[in-house]
């Protein structure tokens, strides 16, 4: 199965990023445990969960990733090119990707991409009672 329309009507509360690979203007994610709502256009009227995908995010011409260490201003996060493991909010603007969480168990982390367009592989796909 594959997505590229609707980032909205999926869901990565707790969804593991397991690797990030960055290949010209293309950021590649491998992902665990995505909901995709019974609303998605891709899910054939079931919800879904995606237990192993890959989502590549195109045309990226800008990243910035962010550690809150306090509720004071954030800071560079140290290691950028890694800076979530587990995600709990994820949202897509049409020109920004936004997602925030954790790594390795501590928060908070912000990971802002500027990209124009997404493809999620779905390879392990369970369905599932909302």
């Amino acid at each position: 199965m594959e997505i590229n329309t609707d980032f909205e009507k999926m869901n990565f509360h707790d969804v593991s990023i397991e690797d990030v690979s960055r290949i010209d203007s293309k950021i590649i994610i491998a992902l665990s445990g995505i909901f995709i709502s019974k609303e998605h256009p891709s899910s054939n009227g079931s919800d879904l969960i995606v237990q192993n995908g890959v989502m590549t995010l195109y045309n990226v011409s800008n990243e910035k990733s962010l550690t809150w260490l306090n509720n004071g201003a954030p800071v560079s996060h140290e290691t950028p090119e890694y800076p979530i493991d587990e995600i709990m909010n994820a949202n897509f603007d049409g020109s920004t990707f936004h997602f925030n969480g954790f790594k390795e168990m501590v928060p908070w982390h912000e990971w802002f991409i500027q990209a124009t367009s997404f493809n999620l592989v779905a390879f392990d796909i369970l369905e599932t009672t909302s």
